[in-house]
């Protein structure tokens, strides 16, 4: 991958893998959504391309060697938080960021 990974140590390796796959999954995800019965906000779609971009941007990064230093255990887990919510709301952006649209709230 990158000669900053070879140097580095077994839990940086670690850690800049699940950031990799945890980029790779959010891109996936959204990328792979099904729009069948929800209305089209172009708000919504906007959010949703520019998380593919950032996260996509990362996962090309870490893949090409460009990812300067160690990953933050923190950044790691704020994209974790980012995948799970992504995943629960089977890709919709608009069902975790528009209030009362999540399932369960009311």
């Amino acid at each position: 991958m990158s000669f900053y990974l070879l140097k580095a140590s077994p839990f940086d390796q670690a850690l800049l893998l699940l950031q990799l796959l945890i980029c790779l999954g959010i891109c996936a995800r959204l990328l792979l959504y099904r729009k069948r019965y929800a209305s089209h906000k172009v708000s919504m779609s906007a959010i949703a391309w520019a998380l593919i971009v950032a996260y996509g941007w990362i996962a090309i990064r870490i893949l090409t060697g460009q990812y300067c230093g160690p990953v933050d255990p923190g950044e790691v887990a704020a994209s974790a938080g980012v995948l799970i919510a992504v995943v629960r709301s089977r890709g919709n952006i608009a069902r975790f960021l528009i209030a009362g649209s999540y399932q369960g709230v009311k």
